[in-house]
Order: C-alpha cells, then sequence, then structure tokens
C-alpha cells in the first residue's frame, strides 16, 4: 500500500509502505514495552496495564490526567491521547493487583516507568479505580528501523527483523525467552530472570546459582554453606548430614500462640492464651501493622512476615494492608488490643498493649498475620545441648534438645519458659515465677551483678538498678531522711534546701474541675478565659505545680458563646511563678464569649518529692539558673532565698541545678551538631543535631550561655515557619529560629548521665543580606573639571564585605595619578571630560555579593577646536563649502552659527548638522553674498 500511516500483522512500515520485508541495513520491529491498552473496542483504547515483578497489573487513576495519557500513547507508538477514562471504564478483575498509583507525568516522557508516582505495588485503591486511556492513532508500532535492534530485542538474521525479549529480559541470546541479562531487582536463574531465586540456588551478584546437592537452600556453593536440608537430613553447623551424632534441636509448638482459621500452617487469624480466662481469644486489629506481624511470626517460630491481615479495615480506601473478611470469630474473647510492637520483641506478650482482656473492639476487628515458611524445616543438629548458655536437655535417651526463653540465658529442666538466670539487660524476678523481667517489681531494684530483682535498702522507697540496693529514687518517708542526688541524708548539703522548706503551693484557692482550671476570687471559683498566647504552657506549668502535679501534659482552651459570667480575661505568667496570683491577671464581672482554660497535668498530688534537696539562690529566676528540665520557681519563704529550683524528673538524679540521667555504664554521642550558616530572617530554622545512644540529659549552651529551651517539639512541626528563637526537639537537637545576628557563635550541646558528660560543638554563622549604596546618593554626580573628588560605597553585611570599584564594567586599579583608593572609597584626583562615565562598586563575601552604580559627569569651561578655517577667495560660485566647529566640554552647551552677526537658519541653501564633536555648516551652491 502506498500512503500507510499503519500496518496489518505480518507487514512493516516503510516511508509510507508496508512492506513484507524491510529493506537492506533496516530491520522489521514490532514494539512490545512495558504497557499495554486491554479491554477497549479497538487496539488503541482500553484500561492500562503495566508489566511489574514478571506479572501485568493496573495503574489506578488518581490524579490520572491527559499528560500521563499522552506517554502511555507515546510509549506504545500510537499517536496522541485522545482521552483518558477513570473508574475502571474498561473493567478489571481480582486476579490482577494494582502496580501504579498517583501517576504524574509531564507529558514529555519516554516512558509511563519515568513519570512521578508511588513506588511500584503500594498504594490506597481499589478494583473499580483502574485507570484507562484512548490514543489517536495511527498504530506505528511495526515499522523498519535503521541501524541495528533496540535494547531488549533480539536480532532474526532469516526475517531481517527484530525480536521482543521477554518481558523481564533485559536482553536476551539465542532465543527471546532466554535472557542474558535482566533489569534492577530481578535474578538471572538458567535463563529465565526471577523476583527472587528458587529454593535450591543462592544469590551471587543477581545471577541465581545452585546449591550444592545435599543442600535444599543455601548461602554459596559449597556444602558447608546450606541453611536448609533435604528431608530425612539434619542441618549440622551449615552442612547436611544423614545422622545426628550430638543433640537433635527440639521444636516445640510456640508458647500461648497459635494460628487459627486457615488452610495454611503460614497464615490466619491471631489467637494467644489467657492464664487469667484458661481460654485461648484473639488481638484486636486497631494499630495492627507490620511491625506486629514481624513480632507474631518470630513468635511462632515462622519464616519471616509477609504481611499483617486486619478483619474491618476503617479506612479502606487509604490502606494497602489486606482485608480478609472470612476471619472472624465470635466464639473466642478478645485477649489483646492496641498492641503496638517495635519489631524486635521476642514474643508478642513483650510488646505495649492496653493489657489482657482490656479492649474496645467487635470480632469483625481480629487481626491475623501471613507469615513465610520456616527458614529451617529439617531437625537441626548440635554438638552439644548447652545447658549453660540457653539450651536444656528434654529427653536425655532421644537426645532432644530444646532452645530456653529468649530472655533466659539459663532455664530449668522443667520447662523452657521458667528462667534460672537472665539476659543482660533482664532481670529475675524476685516473686519466684521463673520469668526476666525488664523493671522489677516496687521498691526493689535490677542487680546487674546477680541478674536478679533484690530489695532496695531500707532508707529507699525505690532505687535504682546497678550493684548495689543504696542507689535511692526516693527516701523512706518513716526515716525523716532527705534525697540528695542518690543518697538519703539527715540534711542537705551546704548550698541546698530540702524543696518543702522552699515551695509555697497553695491549693485552697485553685482547683481543676473536670478538666477546667477554676480559681477562687472572692469567695467564687470563676474560670480562666484568657484566649491565645495568654493561656499557655507557661500558665499551665504554675498551675500544675501549685497543685502539686508535677507539669502540663496537655493544656487547651473551648470558646464559650454567651457565658455571661464573670472570669480571668487576662493572664500573662512567666513560668517560674509559684502560684497562678504571682501571675498578672485581669478579672472581669462579666464575660460574653469565654475561652474556658482546661488543663491535664502528668501525675497526682505526689507528683514531686518534697522531702529532695534541691539548689537554693540568693537571686530571682532567670534563664540558665536552673536545669532546664527540672525549672526554677521564685519564693519569699526563707528571707534571703530568693529562688529554688524545682527537682530532677523522675529517673534523673541532681540538685535541679544540675540534673543527669542514672546511668550503669558511659554512654556515646551517636548524633553531633555540624557548622551551619543562616541568614538573618530566614523562614525556616537551623537544626543543629545532637543525640546519644542512651537516655541522657542534653543541654545547650551560646558561646558560655546555657539556653533556656522551649519544650520538646517534633522538627516537622516547627521547621518551617518557626515562632521561637530556641527549641529543643524530641531527640535533643536543637532548633534555631527566627535568625539574627545576635545567634551568631559556638554551641555546645552537653550530653549528661551519672557516667559523665559528653560534649560536641559547631558554629553557626549568621549572615545578614549585603546592603549597599554609593555617596553622593545621586543618580548623576555632576563635578568640575580638575576638582578632587570621591565616591564612598557605604556596605553592610555578615561576614563583612570587600569592596572592588569598576567603570563601565571594568576594574579600577589605584595608579596614584587618576585614582586613589582607600577601603570604601575611590578618589579622582584630576578629573577631566573623558572621566565623565558610569562607575559601580561590587561589594562581596564568601557567601553573597550587591553592586550600586553612578554617573558622574566632568564639566568645565567651553573650549573650541576644530575651528573653521579661512575660505579660499578662489571658490567658485554654486560650489559647496562645509565650515566644521568643535567643542570640549561641550555639556549644556550651545554652538551658533553667524553670517555676518546674525545667526544662520537652515534653509534649502544652509545645512546644519551636529554630532558629538560639534556642528557643521554646509553651505550648497555658494553665492558671492555669502
Amino acid at each position: 500500500g502506498i500512503n500507510c500511516t499503519s500496518c496489518s500483522d505480518g507487514y512493516f512500515l516503510h516511508e509510507n509502505t508496508c512492506v513484507a520485508k524491510c529493506p537492506a541495513s533496516t530491520y522489521g520491529v514490532i514494539e512490545q514495552p512495558t504497557v499495554r491498552l486491554v479491554n477497549g473496542k479497538t487496539p488503541l483504547e482500553g484500561r492500562v496495564e503495566i508489566f511489574h515483578e514478571g506479572k501485568w497489573g493496573y495503574v489506578c487513576d488518581d490524579y490520572w490526567s491527559l499528560p500521563d495519557g499522552d506517554v502511555v500513547c507515546r510509549q506504545l507508538h500510537y499517536g496522541r491521547v485522545i482521552a483518558v477514562f477513570f473508574r475502571s471504564t474498561y473493567g478489571s478483575n481480582s486476579s490482577q493487583a494494582i502496580v501504579l498509583d498517583d501517576v504524574r507525568c509531564r507529558g514529555n516522557e519516554s516512558q509511563l516507568e519515568d513519570c512521578s508516582a508511588r513506588t511500584k505495588g503500594t498504594h490506597n485503591c481499589q478494583l473499580t479505580e483502574v485507570a484507562g486511556v484512548q490514543c489517536s492513532g495511527p498504530d506505528s508500532s511495526r515499522r523498519c528501523v535503521a541501524g541495528s535492534c533496540p535494547p531488549s530485542y533480539l536480532l532474526q538474521q532469516a526475517t531481517q527483523t527484530c525480536q521482543r525479549c521477554d518481558l523481564s529480559c533485559a536482553q536476551c541470546a539465542e532465543s527471546s525467552n532466554k535472557c542474558s541479562k535482566c533489569y534492577a531487582g530481578f535474578y538471572l536463574e538458567a535463563g529465565q530472570c526471577k523476583v527472587q531465586c528458587s529454593r535450591n540456588f543462592y544469590n551471587d551478584n543477581f545471577e541465581c546459582k545452585p546449591c550444592s546437592p545435599t543442600c535444599d537452600t543455601c548461602n554459596g556453593p559449597m556444602t558447608y554453606n546450606c541453611t536448609d536440608c533435604r528431608k530425612s537430613l539434619f542441618l549440622q553447623d551449615g552442612s547436611c548430614v544423614s545422622s545426628c551424632p550430638g543433640y537433635i534441636l527440639h521444636k516445640e509448638l510456640a508458647k500461648g500462640i497459635r494460628l487459627a482459621n486457615s488452610t495454611s500452617n503460614y497464615s490466619g487469624r491471631v489467637e494467644v492464651y489467657s492464664s487469667a480466662t484458661n481460654q485461648w481469644g484473639t488481638v484486636c486489629d486497631d494499630s495492627w501493622s507490620m511491625p506486629d506481624a514481624v513480632v507474631v511470626c518470630r513468635h511462632l517460630g515462622l519464616g519471616p512476615a509477609i504481611s499483617p491481615i486486619i478483619q474491618y479495615n476503617r479506612t479502606r480506601s487509604g490502606s494497602s494492608t489486606p482485608y480478609y473478611s472470612e476471619i472472624r470469630n465470635t466464639s473466642v474473647p478478645i485477649v489483646l488490643d492496641d498492641v503496638r510492637c517495635k519489631g524486635k520483641e521476642p514474643t508478642l506478650f513483650d510488646c505495649n498493649h492496653a493489657g489482657i482482656n482490656v479492649h474496645n473492639c467487635a470480632h469483625r476487628e481480629d487481626a491475623g498475620v501471613i507469615c513465610s515458611p520456616p527458614l529451617v524445616s529439617v531437625p537441626i543438629c548440635l554438638a552439644t545441648c548447652d545447658t549453660a548458655n540457653g539450651y536444656r536437655v528434654v529427653d536425655p535417651v532421644r537426645r532432644y534438645c530444646e532452645k530456653c526463653d529468649s530472655t533466659c540465658s539459663q532455664c530449668s529442666t522443667d520447662s523452657a519458659m521458667f528462667c534460672e538466670s537472665c539476659i543482660s539487660g533482664r532481670f529475675l524476678s524476685a516473686s519466684g515465677s521463673g520469668k526476666c523481667e525488664l523493671a522489677c517489681d516496687p521498691n526493689h531494684y535490677g542487680d546487674t551483678v546477680l541478674g536478679m530483682c533484690l530489695p532496695c535498702a531500707e532508707q529507699c522507697d525505690g532505687c535504682f538498678n546497678g550493684d548495689r540496693n543504696n542507689k535511692c529514687i526516693r527516701c523512706n518517708a518513716t526515716q525523716n531522711l532527705v534525697l540528695s542526688g542518690t543518697e538519703c541524708i539527715p540534711s542537705c548539703p551546704l548550698g541546698q534546701r530540702p524543696l518543702r522548706d522552699t515551695f509555697q503551693g497553695n491549693t485552697s484557692n485553685i482547683m481543676i474541675d473536670n478538666k477546667v482550671v477554676k480559681l477562687n476570687i472572692s469567695g467564687k471559683w470563676i474560670p480562666i478565659c484568657s484566649s491565645g498566647r495568654a493561656w499557655d504552657r507557661y500558665a499551665a506549668s504554675v498551675v500544675c505545680r501549685q497543685l502539686n502535679m508535677g507539669q502540663p501534659m496537655t493544656w487547651s482552651t473551648t470558646r464559650i458563646y454567651n457565658s455571661n459570667q464573670p472570669g480571668v480575661s487576662y493572664l500573662d505568667c512567666v513560668g517560674t511563678e509559684s502560684n497562678i496570683f504571682e501571675c498578672q491577671m485581669r478579672v472581669s464581672a462579666t464575660i460574653g464569649t469565654c475561652y474556658q482554660a482546661s488543663l491535664a497535668c502528668n501525675s497526682t498530688l505526689d507528683a514531686f518529692d518534697e522531702e529532695v534537696c534541691t539548689t537554693a539562690q540568693s537571686e530571682p529566676c532567670r534563664p540558665g539558673l536552673c536545669e532546664a528540665a527540672a525549672g526554677c520557681f521564685n519564693t519569699t519563704k526563707l528571707g534571703d532565698i530568693k529562688s529554688a529550683c524545682w527537682e530532677c524528673p523522675k529517673s534523673f538524679v541532681g540538685n535541679g541545678r544540675d540534673c543527669a540521667t542514672y546511668a550503669l555504664k558511659p554512654h556515646r554521642l551517636v548524633l553531633t551538631p555540624k557548622n551551619r550558616s543562616a541568614v538573618v530572617n530566614q523562614t525556616a530554622a537551623v537544626v543543629l543535631s545532637c543525640g546519644a545512644n542512651a537516655s541522657s540529659i542534653i543541654n545547650w549552651y551560646h558561646e558560655t550561655n546555657r539556653l533556656t529551651l522551649l519544650p520538646t517539639v517534633t522538627l516537622s512541626a516547627d521547621y518551617l515557619r518557626p515562632s521561637f528563637r530556641y527549641k529543643l526537639s524530641s531527640t535533643g537537637s536543637l532548633l534555631v529560629g527566627r535568625i539574627q545576628l545576635d545567634q551568631h557563635g559556638m554551641y555546645r550541646c552537653d550530653s549528661k548521665t551519672t557516667q559523665g558528660t559528653l560534649s560536641a560543638s559547631a558554629y553557626l554563622h549568621v549572615l545578614n543580606p549585603i546592603r549597599i549604596k554609593i555617596e553622593p546618593f545621586n543618580v548623576t554626580t555632576e563635578i568640575a573639571e580638575g576638582q578632587v573628588f570621591s565616591l564612598r560605597c557605604l556596605a553592610t553585611g555578615v561576614p563583612t564585605p570587600t569592596i572592588e570599584w569598576n567603570r563601565n564594567k571594568q576594574r579600577i586599579i589605584q595608579d596614584g595619578v587618576k585614582y586613589g583608593l582607600t577601603n570604601d572609597t575611590l578618589i579622582f584626583f584630576n578629573p577631566t571630560f573623558g572621566d565623565s562615565d558610569d562607575y559601580s562598586c561590587l561589594a562581596s563575601n564568601n557567601y553573597t555579593a550587591d553592586t550600586a552604580s553612578t554617573s558622574v559627569l566632568v564639566k568645565g569651561a567651553p573650549q573650541l577646536f576644530n575651528t573653521p578655517q579661512v575660505v579660499s577667495p578662489t571658490v567658485q560660485e554654486n560650489g559647496n563649502i562645509i565650515l566644521t566647529c568643535g567643542l570640549r566640554n561641550f555639556t549644556d552647551t550651545t554652538i551658533y552659527w553667524l553670517y555676518p552677526h546674525t545667526v544662520l537658519s537652515p534653509n534649502r541653501r544652509v545645512f546644519i548638522s551636529e554630532t558629538e564633536q560639534g556642528k557643521s555648516v554646509h553651505f550648497e551652491k555658494s553665492q558671492e553674498s555669502l
């Protein structure tokens, strides 16, 4: 055919003609990209499918638009896009998954995979949201190409065509389905590209190679690289053996957990055993996520977790967690709820949860998991059953050995769950339960030498873990002692006072009624109605402190319309006051709309210990006087004592002025600050990192001054538009906001524990953008010829900028004759008219630059040059004569031609022209009268 735009099967498009065989030096290509259109009325339309991990999948219609469709049509060689479709216009089925979501193409990409999108396989869509497209045509996917075959195609010499390799192949050889190279993420195995190597192959740089014949799985080619064996064999130290000369590791069923209601041994509903009711029960799916599934699969002794299962997905369109409706079980109780595992716990019971049999769920919310098969399916052969290191002999006759509970270093001969000694970091319970606890019972401590929970010394009411029992957290109230650091002693050291002697708390005129803060004013309990910043953390801290209820946990205001009641209409607290009545306040008899203050403190009336020694000072509270984690309050209770520090927070020790985390071993910094640069008034805060590998108190210093920091924040919440100068992040990093020049300098973070203080420093360079102007400030500066004159460049900035002068963009060099340069000033020694020009100064430092310019005009008395010569008396009549008169310093000077004493005006015989050099008069057809 002639003037073809596309060809039918068996033909290829070549210069508007369909040919059965392409001409010499060209090859027939049938494009088969990794995208296709399915289920359309014509080949040019349909739902969009994309090839991923050996299978075809769908594209979700979120953000689907014409540029996305245009890329698909171009990739298919189907012309341009006509329309895009949504809501599965071309159908879908459950046998395929959604592969791409949130696709955002610019329209000029060569293939759909080049567009911005979520990671392949992640989405928040349903099968009713599959995208479609209609292309304009023509179909130019069958065509002749010059040169060589495109990548991923195999040349067929006999037919002079390029055959597409299998879609999983990046390159192929011999045949289209025999891969020689795979795309990233695939593994080459026996000429095939696979998502993962087969069970009896191992990965060697993305190539799957066979294991030793005795291995079922392995991590290398040798016989000692086995990780699992074929049936009837034993795994011993990486080798598969036919008999076990030592002990066989006995694999008991996991304790207290099982999977139910599934045809697979590796997936199903999670059920746990409640010893309180002697029943199996389910787990609620509130907060159920991948870390929980990881712990369940580990607890069960199975392979790695594949996915959590939630029974009732409250936000099904916003979740990628599998949805299973068949796992519900209404015949058993719900045992666990709000499970929040970190993923490293040995058993599900070690994770945080609401409590045994405590829940707010229904069985439509039962949780499940999908695990992979166990990594080792055959018995493991041990040389010995090492009872000193976490094993116990189950059956000495059959030589069965069992691993103890993961928290035990040794366990009872009767049960793997009953520990006789614990792994590091855990302590054998004093109750005789055989459990290894992270925290001991009240008034007990974890002895780090013996690994046991033991009673604290009698003078203590609670003590820290360690190698002795007298590191007190509190003192025994019956012994009239005070706590100084970790010691209970009869009286405080010099410079310290018991907190009870300095605190002036008064709870008779303030209360929190159902979270609403109320004050007793003239016998009436009235609310605090201040709004905005008036009711803030500082005011809330004073109230909690006055009520002896620790620190504020949440504080907010609630709008009450038409309250028409008395209330505190204005409140302003610094935060160091010992009671709310030391704050500035105003009481109004009637308030229309009341922004009612509410508060929840983090503890009860014994939030702080009045028997603790704190630092007492002879000056009022000021920033840095006390540890930021403790705080300061003013007092008038002890005459010359003006202020005192609050006690250090729980798990910290110190005198309030200096607090430290109680630690059993030295810590180290894992985050240290780096030198940073910032510009005055920049929008984003500067983050100076600091953090330790263990809990510690972190203080920040600017030069030598300890900073008083606002409460901890998350970086995402406060980073972009800070309203503060200094804030502490939850990890210990410093946020520096609202940048000003006085924040320039050295910053140091101190990380303190009882084992010592670690420090790290960094420099914050605060840059002030360069501002520049030239003095005099005129656009054009006029000076007299020969007059000594100077231009001054006034530039400010941090660091101090250097000055460079330029004339007409050429740098001026000091010569001492014409120009002089001193710091920021350019001096003209003997200016002439020729020095009239544009001058500019450039101010720059290592970070930024700015420029300013002015024009200089040198003026003087007019001086004639190029004056007219005497006219020859022999000029012929009707001849032409040109007379020229030029000037120096001709600015604002006018040239006139006169004859004999009358100013000449242009006419048909006299022409006057003007240039920068002066005026010329041109006489045509000169007559004797001229």
